[in-house]
């Protein structure tokens, strides 16, 4: 079976093709059906290529009709050639796009798939417009002319929605989140650890984090606060009389982990061919467990990014102290996290943004309960909350304007105003380039809490997106 990274670099290099065979289909086809079918079959060869099993269902008939073409969950409604125009203020564009929302309602009803989990597009050889179903309501996009971009945006729908490994919160919390195998794993065998063959320097460590930790959550001697029955419940942990304070460490050390993992992930998936002599993670699971500590150790000094063009990412911190408490637990443990996170599809980031955003604050509330969150003195401002604050103070992305965030943490706010800045730069044709280098002058933000930091470096990354590719 083909890798994530093998996926994408096909889907990459076969775009060009497919966009040429669609339009001679296009252009030698009489009416929608000597279109259709031409155009179908090189989906479905792609498909082939990339080894994903697609379930194709033509002309499949609905509640609210009869879809041209059904791919798993993604709907695809031929349009006669050149009958699309480049505005959706065209009868037929409204009239297409009425279709595949029907279709995509029909399907969710249908199959009990979440609106979220289906998508569409109208093609007619010239043009594409994607339809969505985003945060309660429809994201219709406006026709982007068929040409290798877009080709490919649409195979890695396809792709995306086919594989059900797309990096979506709903996923990560299935497979990542409370009372999974992998997190019972990970946490019960780090806490197991820090209780039984901590070393010398793992307890300094902990003691440093302790100290921070109680600065930075005001916790006190109020053992109240660190009521932790249900975390040892749902992580698998077995002691009769849990120590508290190293549950937290045990459960923020795999937290850590897993992003620093993320991170990786996602500046492999946006550097450029010729990719540099690092591993990907899909190869990293099957080191030896030596060469895999040696991997983790690099990865915890920030030097697993440095090959990517990322710097400063890790500067090394608390969560690091497995390294040096390295036994058998630990080895397998993190190896399934590792296995599990190779297995993801990174293309939701690029065709599906919006929904990353601020993708590891969904992950983080639900490996701590909002009570203890909150008895801790962790609160998180909501995306609506943050878009007024946004908004009273008059950001709307102005290239001119720097904006630091000083209690920034998982980075909510810088996320929303890189959005706002990535738009208004796009409106005034600012040079990719040019757009990464000024958000990364202009766009700042910190936090006291360590393990904020480093979510909030990671979402950073996801919202920085397919500019990462551009940077010096």
């Amino acid at each position: 079976m083909m890798t994530p990274e093998e996926i994408d670099a096909l889907l990459e290099a076969e775009a060009p093709r497919i966009t040429r065979a669609i339009r001679v289909a296009a252009q030698r086809a009489k009416n929608e059906a000597e279109f259709r079918a031409p155009a179908g079959r090189l989906i479905e060869d792609v498909a082939r290529k990339v080894e994903v099993e697609l379930r194709v269902d033509r002309e499949r008939n609905l509640l609210r009709g009869r879809a041209d073409a059904v791919y798993n969950r993604f709907v695809i409604e031929f349009e006669p050639p050149r009958s699309i125009t480049r505005s959706n203020t065209n009868a037929k564009n409204a009239h297409a796009i009425r279709q595949v929302k029907d279709y995509i309602e029909s399907i969710s009803k249908s199959e009990r798939h979440a609106l979220e989990r289906i998508a569409g597009a109208v093609m007619d050889g010239e043009w594409l417009i994607f339809v969505r179903w985003i945060e309660g309501k429809w994201r219709i996009e406006e026709p982007v002319a068929v040409n290798p971009a877009s080709v490919q945006t649409l195979l890695k729908y396809i792709v995306s929605l086919t594989t059900e490994l797309a990096l979506t919160p709903e996923n990560l919390l299935r497979d990542f989140g409370e009372n999974t195998t992998v997190a019972r794993s990970m946490v019960s065998a780090m806490y197991q650890t820090l209780t039984q063959s901590a070393t010398d320097k793992t307890n300094v460590l902990f003691q440093q984090w302790s100290l921070q930790f109680g600065e930075v959550c005001q916790y006190g001697d109020d053992s109240s606060k660190l009521d932790v029955r249900g975390l040892v419940e749902a992580y698998g942990i077995r002691d009769r009389r849990p120590d508290p304070l190293r549950v937290l460490f045990a459960l923020h050390s795999y937290y850590a982990l897993f992003i620093k993992l993320l991170a990786v992930q996602i500046a492999w998936y946006y550097t450029p061919p010729p990719k540099p002599d690092t591993p990907a993670l899909s190869h990293v699971a099957n080191l030896d467990g030596d060469t895999l500590a040696a991997y983790l150790e690099q990865l915890e000094r920030g030097g697993v990014f440095a090959p990517l063009g990322v710097s400063n990412f890790l500067e090394g911190d608390f969560f690091g102290w497995y390294l040096d408490a390295w036994n058998s637990a630990l080895e397998n443990a993190i190896r399934r996290t590792i296995s599990e996170l190779a297995g993801y599809s990174l293309v939701t980031l690029d065709v599906d943004p919006d929904e990353t955003r601020d993708l590891l604050k969904h992950l983080y509330q639900n490996l701590l309960p909002r009570e203890l969150r909150h008895a801790l003195g962790e609160y998180y401002t909501p995306d609506w909350l943050a878009e007024r604050l946004l908004n009273q103070l008059g950001y709307q992305g102005q290239a001119d304007k720097r904006i630091l965030d000083p209690a920034c943490g998982s980075g909510t706010f810088p996320v929303l105003e890189i959005k706002r800045f990535r738009r208004a730069a796009d409106a005034a044709n600012v040079a990719p380039a040019r757009q990464l280098d000024l958000i990364l002058h202009n766009i700042m933000g910190f936090d006291l809490n360590p393990l904020a930091v480093i979510s909030a470096r990671t979402n950073y990354l996801l919202a920085l997106g397919d500019l990462i590719a551009k940077r010096k």
